[in-house]
């Protein structure tokens, strides 16, 4: 569920951690979202989406690390 969330366009960890939960039926609390921080996580390092941080300029993302301190401030996109 957390790589379809990811597919729609560029989504924040807010939109990913909600959408997963409203699909699954469940709650947003500090589990839902650490499980999806570790999912996110797992698919960086598989390489099957990337992480991107705003740039400042309108409309910019740009290529980031992420790391769990920064993870939920950052937007991810399925690689193709």
């Amino acid at each position: 569920m957390v790589l379809d969330a990811v597919s729609n366009d560029f989504e924040n960890f807010e939109m990913v951690a909600s959408e997963v939960a409203r699909w699954g039926g469940i709650a947003v609390n500090e589990e839902h979202t650490n499980r999806i921080e570790r999912l996110l996580m797992r698919l960086l390092a598989d390489k099957r989406i990337a992480a991107y941080a705003p740039s400042g300029a309108e409309n910019l993302m740009i290529p980031t690390e992420a790391k769990s301190q920064n993870i939920r401030n950052l937007w991810f996109y399925i690689k193709k």
